[in-house]
């Protein structure tokens, strides 16, 4: 009959959210510029927030590093310290495991001298 036809749908959330961010890091950057030329304080200046601030060539790349690399750096740095963490985690779980051993063996030893037993070891509870 008829072939089955997959279309996949790009996901745009992306798109948009990319936009945003090079429109926001173009704003501050107009701003900062606008400031310089004016000679006054970045909070004092006004700008028309209807008009679009013009987007470099510069700014996209800023917001491409911003966004992509510096998560993968963020990545490579909790990976790391993971790794030099190990020992002191190997450390924690340890202590955590002899703590656990010695509370059983104290109840243990106080259910021991609680329940009475038969000289088998059967308690006759």
């Amino acid at each position: 009959m008829g072939k089955d036809i997959n279309i996949t749908i790009p996901d745009l959330r992306y798109e948009n959210t990319f936009l945003t961010k090079v429109k926001t890091n173009a704003k501050k950057t107009h701003k900062a510029k606008l400031a310089k030329q004016q000679g006054i304080k970045l909070e004092e200046v006004h700008d028309d927030e209807t008009q679009l601030a013009p987007i470099s060539p510069s700014i996209v790349i800023y917001t491409v590093l911003q966004d992509q690399l510096m998560q993968l750096v963020q990545g490579f740095g909790m990976a790391l310290g993971l790794i030099l963490l190990k020992p002191v985690l190997g450390a924690v779980f340890a202590s955590g495991r002899r703590a656990g051993n010695s509370f059983v063996a104290g109840i243990k030893s106080i259910g021991a001298a609680i329940i009475p037993t038969d000289e088998v070891g059967f308690n006759h509870f």
